[in-house]
């Protein structure tokens, strides 16, 4: 124990406030988009019309996020890793895949 500690009683295990390990987004995961827009490769509105999208603040530990309205849509068709290939086909993905999508 540092000098000034007090030890836990018996039988109590006492733990780090952090773990010892990244805990970000960023550190954890192999596709990362703090900012979405910044990654867009098609944007339609309707399926013919583009538009500029509505970019209110994203959540903590992100960038800004996308309003989108229900006939909008936006797609990031670039982003795989070349080697990468349980991004190139589910079938591929041996040990899983997970993803997060906020929503407000």
């Amino acid at each position: 124990f540092i000098s000034g500690d007090i030890a836990p009683a018996e039988g109590i295990v006492k733990l780090p406030a952090l773990p010892p390990y990244a805990t970000d987004y960023w550190s954890t995961t192999n596709y990362y988009w703090p900012t979405i827009s910044e990654n867009l490769t098609q944007i339609s509105e309707g399926g013919l019309a583009t538009f500029e999208p509505d970019q209110p603040d994203g959540p903590f530990g992100f960038g800004s996020s996308l309003k989108l309205g229900n006939d909008q849509c936006v797609i990031d068709g670039s982003f795989v890793h070349p080697k990468d290939e349980c991004m190139k086909h589910i079938k591929n993905c041996n040990k899983g895949l997970s993803f997060s999508i906020f929503e407000k």
